[in-house]
């Protein structure tokens, strides 16, 4: 008699195989997930701060003329704000979200004639609210 498969055994072990590659695997896949949710915030924070330069580039002169003639030295840019001037589209991730008010705080040095740009983010697990996935 000419037997042309797996006995039960080879397969058994093969499961085997195939579970412990896969406990094994498990921790590094996790950390990989995570640490995308991690730079989706960060990128989506960068893309804050290039809308805020854009925005004071445009808006400062009237920023100016709001303030008595001078840059204040610490301005305060929300992401709506951006949002709504149309800098910037609104966050937009399948497994976190910002949480709070995200904002951009420019500190304007005079001496220098040089402006600072100081972002404020946090992102949370749109499961689990109290897991913080980044925050600056």
């Amino acid at each position: 008699m000419d037997n042309k498969g797996f006995t039960l055994i080879e397969l058994m072990a093969t499961v085997a195989i195939m579970a412990l590659v896969s406990i094994l695997a498990y921790p590094s896949i996790r950390n990989a997930l995570s640490s995308n949710k991690a730079s989706s915030c960060k990128y989506y924070e960068k893309s804050l701060v290039i809308a805020a330069k854009s925005y004071i580039q445009k808006e400062s002169p009237d920023i100016i003329e709001g303030n008595g003639g001078i840059f204040p030295s610490n301005f305060n840019i929300t992401m709506q704000t951006l949002i709504d001037t149309g800098y910037i589209e609104p966050y937009n991730d399948k497994s976190t979200k910002i949480q709070g008010t995200p904002n951009i705080v420019i500190k304007y040095n005079s001496t220098t004639y040089t402006y600072t740009y100081e972002s404020h983010i946090k992102c949370v697990s749109k499961s689990n609210d109290s897991k913080i996935i980044y925050s600056s």
